[in-house]
């Protein structure tokens, strides 16, 4: 597991550092993908140290939706195509890798309906974010706003698990990459329609806590 854990983070800062890069800008989806694939190993080594647990086979379809969610917005970066085709289906398999990885915690623990107030209310908190001028999303505004909704399950399942099943570890890296999905989501929202955002800067820390999210909930199958 360290080693996989050093590889992860040693991709990550590739992975950053591409994302600025113009010389480099067309490895940008090719080494997001390897990075992405990482994290894949590391779920799937923690399944087999588990025993193949049942939590691993849960979440492990909501990680390969993560992997082409990944691939398919590093095109669309890598063209600076923020409005197109592949970027929305891009944000199609981060919806449903949020969906499969919010039922797979369902199918562990106990479904509860206050588990839907934060993504009710998050559409709303979404569209007075983007209102003003200093948004430009266009076409891509009744799907953000969609996705919205979706974007904020995770989290507050993470918040459900951590109050309900108590401070554990398990439950702790569920809200941490719960937590840390959501703000790469919304740095994300700033990074490609804001019109005069440090988009470099904007770039390190969406990566940052979208990977750190994912190791988390890969980490939480030894865990839970």
């Amino acid at each position: 597991m360290p080693v996989f854990i050093a590889i992860y983070c040693v991709l990550i800062g590739m992975t950053c550092r591409l994302h600025s890069s113009e010389r480099h800008r067309k490895r940008y989806a090719f080494v997001k993908t390897l990075t992405s694939l990482c994290f894949i190993g590391i779920a799937v080594y923690a399944g087999v140290i588990s025993g193949g647990s049942q939590l691993f086979f849960y979440l492990l379809p909501g990680f390969w939706f993560a992997l082409a969610g990944d691939y398919l917005l590093g095109l669309a970066h890598a063209e600076r195509n923020y409005k197109g085709l592949k970027f929305l289906l891009g944000a199609a398999a981060f919806m449903f890798a949020h969906i499969a990885f919010y039922l797979a915690f369902c199918a562990e623990f106990s479904f509860n309906v206050k588990e839907l107030i934060l993504p009710a209310l998050f559409p709303a908190i979404t569209l007075i974010i983007i209102r003003g001028d200093d948004f430009s999303l266009g076409k891509m505004k009744v799907p953000g706003l969609m996705y919205s909704f979706f974007v904020a399950l995770l989290c507050s399942k993470g918040v459900s698990l951590f109050l309900s099943e108590g401070i554990s570890g398990g439950t702790a890296m569920v809200l941490a990459g719960g937590m840390l999905f959501l703000i790469s989501d919304i740095v994300l929202l700033f990074m490609y329609f804001h019109v005069s955002s440090p988009k470099k800067v904007l770039g390190v820390i969406n990566l940052a806590t979208y990977y750190l999210a994912m190791g988390f909930l890969a980490l939480s199958i030894l865990a839970l």
